[in-house]
C-alpha cells in the first residue's frame, strides 16, 4: 500500500513528508514507550490522529518544524487510537516497517483524517470561540493562529 500523502517543501527542496495514517492501533503504549526509549526503528514523528485537523494544517506545521520545534503538542499516550505518522525525507522501507510495528489498519484515503478530528480538544488547545468557529472551518482557525504566531 502507498502512503497516504507525500509531500515537498518549496524552500526546502529534496525534503519531502510522507505520511501514514493507522486506524483502530491497539498497542498505542508499546508503541509510544519505544518512542520515548529512542528504541523506535523509524525515524518519525507520531501523532495523535484525532488532534491533526487536516494534511494541509499538519503540512505546515512540519514546514515549521524544520525551522523550530513545534509539534510537541500533539504527542501520542496509551489510549489513543488514530496514529498519524510523519518522516521528512523516509527511508525507503519505513512504510514496511511501521506497517510491522503498529498493530492497526494502514489507511490510504486522505479524507479519513478529517473524520477522526477531536473538535472539542482543538477547541481547548487553540482557545477559539463559538463565534469565530461559526465564521470559519477549524483548520482555517488553527492556520491563522499558527499565522499569528510566527509574526509575532
Amino acid at each position: 500500500m502507498a502512503p497516504l500523502q507525500e509531500l515537498g517543501f518549496e524552500d526546502f527542496e529534496g525534503t519531502r513528508l510522507v505520511l501514514w495514517l493507522f486506524c483502530d492501533v491497539s498497542n498505542s503504549k508499546q508503541l509510544q514507550e519505544a518512542m520515548i526509549a529512542g528504541d523506535f526503528p523509524v525515524e518519525t514523528a507520531m501523532f495523535n490522529a484525532a488532534l491533526v485537523p487536516s494534511i494541509f494544517a499538519l503540512h505546515v506545521a512540519a514546514h515549521k518544524a524544520l525551522i523550530a520545534e513545534s509539534l510537541r503538542r500533539f504527542g501520542v499516550n496509551e489510549s489513543c487510537r488514530h496514529l498519524l505518522f510523519a518522516a521528512l525525507d523516509a527511508a525507503p522501507d519505513a512504510e514496511q516497517l511501521l506497517s510491522k510495528l503498529v498493530d492497526g489498519t494502514l489507511v490510504d484515503d486522505p479524507a479519513k483524517l478529517g473524520e477522526l478530528v477531536d473538535k472539542n480538544k482543538l477547541k481547548k488547545y487553540y482557545k477559539h470561540s463559538d463565534a469565530e468557529a461559526r465564521l470559519g472551518s477549524l483548520e482555517a482557525i488553527i492556520l491563522t493562529q499558527m499565522a499569528a504566531r510566527d509574526a509575532a
